[in-house]
């Protein structure tokens, strides 16, 4: 299938509106997005976006060649919204991390909080609560080690220079949150950014920045920002 370019309101819409041209749901496509940029207003928040995306059909991971599989978002249709990273071994990791749309589908009595948009990351959570949610819905929390290793061995997970147009480095000012998926990816990854915090299957939280410096390990108890989630899955 050629490749599919189109526009959003932030990367993730454009994502779904290339999706949506070729009839596929978010939900059960297999895609990488090759190319993707933001424009930024003049206060440097997002006015509008622009992806391409190779489109495929899922097949076994055995028949995809090991060089190429690295950021396709669902490779098998077996792991629908999370990409393949390999680490020291391969890894399926969520390609956003957990939203409020998500959590409130397995904790149904829960509700959205006033105000805030069900694309929204799960703030604030509690490693109890992650864990729990990861095992309804077949996964895990990453560890402390492998949340590093996706973020890079850079100062942010794009490179070593801040960058508006590839995330927002700076926690969100008066509790103001920000969807997910406004920003281009990082090997099919979502939000490795350094506005959230997430947990780790060791109860620490990690995946963001004080000083400019990545942070991992750091107590969940002593967060200086939001604290989320995300999960992963061993193919």
């Amino acid at each position: 299938m050629p490749s599919t370019h189109a526009t959003g309101v932030h990367v993730r819409h454009a994502v779904s509106r290339a999706l949506a041209t070729n009839n596929i749901r978010p939900t059960e496509a297999t895609f990488k997005v090759l190319t993707a940029r933001v424009t930024l207003s003049s206060t440097r928040r997002i006015r509008r976006a622009e992806v391409t995306l190779s489109i495929r059909k899922p097949r076994p991971i055995t028949q995809w060649e090991p060089h190429e599989i690295t950021g396709w978002v669902n490779p098998d249709g077996e792991h629908p919204q999370m990409t393949l990273v390999r680490l020291d071994n391969p890894l399926f990791v969520d390609l956003y991390p957990v939203t409020w749309d998500s959590w409130l589908r397995v904790n149904v009595t829960d509700r959205l909080p006033n105000g805030r948009d069900p694309f929204c990351p799960r703030t604030p959570t509690t490693h109890h609560g992650a864990v729990a949610f990861a095992s309804a819905v077949g996964k895990r929390l990453p560890t402390k080690d492998e949340m590093v290793a996706l973020w890079g061995e850079q100062r942010w997970p794009w490179g070593d220079v801040a960058d508006d147009h590839m995330g927002r480095v700076r926690s969100p000012q008066q509790g103001n949150l920000f969807e997910v998926g406004m920003h281009p990816p990082y090997r099919g990854m979502f939000d490795l950014g350094g506005w959230l915090w997430q947990l780790d299957q060791e109860g620490t939280a990690g995946c963001a920045t004080v000083d400019d410096t990545p942070r991992f390990g750091h107590p969940a108890t002593d967060i200086p920002g939001p604290l989320g989630f995300r999960c992963v899955v061993d193919p």
